[in-house]
């Protein structure tokens, strides 16, 4: 394999992988299964932060963050999405606001 093809075969798997379709890896060729939405959550924080948003928005937020072209994309939606606030504590608490969905939920 030339050059020219290594760095083409890089390239689609990085593009899989972002889009979240399936691809084999850079050096075993092993084939990785496309991303799918997990339906069964296992939520081990205290707010139960996951079960709050319906099906149709987590729907909503998997579809939307896959479509996204780039890894720096993806990871601006994400930083959109959470909102640090101050609390008394001296920590920082997250709200969670979805622009995707009419209702927001906060978390």
């Amino acid at each position: 394999m030339n050059e020219k093809q290594k760095i083409y075969k890089r390239e689609f798997i990085k593009k899989c992988i972002i889009a979240g379709k399936e691809h084999s890896t850079h050096y075993s060729n092993k084939i990785l299964p496309s991303k799918t939405q997990n339906t069964t959550f296992t939520c081990l924080c205290e707010p139960q932060c996951v079960f709050k948003f319906t099906e149709y928005q987590l729907n909503e937020i998997f579809n939307r963050y896959y479509s996204l072209k780039t890894h720096n994309e993806q990871h601006l939606f994400l930083k959109s999405l959470v909102i640090p606030c101050d609390i008394k504590n001296k920590r920082t608490k997250f709200n969670y606001f979805l622009e995707v969905i009419e209702n927001a939920n906060t978390v």
